[in-house]
């Protein structure tokens, strides 16, 4: 990220409802030291309603699945706010 930007990370309003999942911080704040090409950001989340689900090989399992793509998340670069005196 640029100097004087920062990114939010906060679950989508669906999020809940669609995986039963939680993200255990709220909303994760990035702030501009992380500039590498390579950064890796991750949202760390808690699953409180375990699906059955069917597994690939036929299994009836309790939990949830996220693959690549589900949009679980959304992710907001802003600019930072000055700070109030």
């Amino acid at each position: 990220l640029p100097e004087g930007w920062e990114g939010h990370l906060a679950p989508r309003s669906s999020t809940f409802k669609t995986w039963g999942i939680i993200q255990t911080n709220s909303v994760g704040v990035v702030d501009d030291t992380y500039i590498g090409d390579n950064d890796q950001w991750h949202m760390p989340v808690y699953c409180l309603q375990g699906k059955d689900l069917e597994s690939e090989n036929g299994e009836e399992v309790k939990g949830t699945w996220i693959r690549k793509g589900d949009k679980i998340g959304q992710f907001r670069i802003m600019e930072v706010m000055p700070e109030i005196e």
